[in-house]
């Protein structure tokens, strides 16, 4: 009698056992896998000098534009090799009261680099926030302005920006995102700190 029962008992745990890894197996087949495709960013903006004084007094507020690649590299890290373009007209009011005889004169900053972002939720969340931070190389352009010590600039130095987004999903294959950050620009004559706020689609 107490032979049946064990063997009863034993048969019971096996059964038990069984249904808890098949049942453990089914809901991983069924979980959605995140997926670690390239993404493509594209985006648009605003732009802000916000230092140094002289630059933001000179120059009018400005537009960038970005294309990058997302390479997902584990759960919520992600690589995006971009390139980015800055531009800011010479305001008419620092052109008259400098007495400068330059004509519709602009700077205009053209990066090449890549950032590390990490989103806050997991990737199949339809709402994310994440966090970057990235740098690489920049070439400022500046045109003549028509008066001494105001001559073309062109030179390629380092930058490095920090920032933050928002990512929503919208489609099975896109998402739209808004995103903002400070780059610090390097340059010989001042360097400068840009601020780009920024609207776009990641297609995935």
């Amino acid at each position: 009698m107490r032979l049946t029962t064990n063997i009863r008992t034993a048969l019971f745990a096996i059964l038990a056992t069984a249904t808890f890894f098949g049942a453990t197996s089914l809901a991983k087949a069924q979980a959605p896998i995140p997926s670690f495709k390239p993404h493509i960013y594209l985006a648009g903006g605003t732009a802000l000098i916000t230092n140094p004084t002289l630059s933001k007094d000179m120059l009018d507020k400005g537009f960038s534009l970005m294309a990058a690649v997302g390479l997902p590299m584990n759960i919520g890290i992600e690589i995006v090799p971009k390139v980015q373009y800055h531009r800011f007209n010479v305001t008419t009011d620092f052109l008259l009261a400098s007495s400068l005889t330059a004509t519709n004169p602009k700077l205009s900053i053209l990066t090449f680099g890549a950032d590390i972002k990490w989103g806050f939720l997991p990737p199949l969340a339809p709402t994310r926030p994440y966090f970057l931070v990235g740098g690489g190389s920049s070439t400022i352009t500046r045109d003549a302005l028509g008066g001494a010590g105001f001559g073309s600039l062109d030179e390629t130095k380092i930058y490095a920006n920090i920032g933050a987004g928002l990512d929503v999903k919208i489609g099975p294959t896109f998402a739209f995102f808004v995103e903002g950050k400070y780059t610090f620009v390097n340059s010989s004559i001042n360097s400068m700190g840009v601020f780009p706020l920024m609207a776009g689609f990641r297609i995935m």
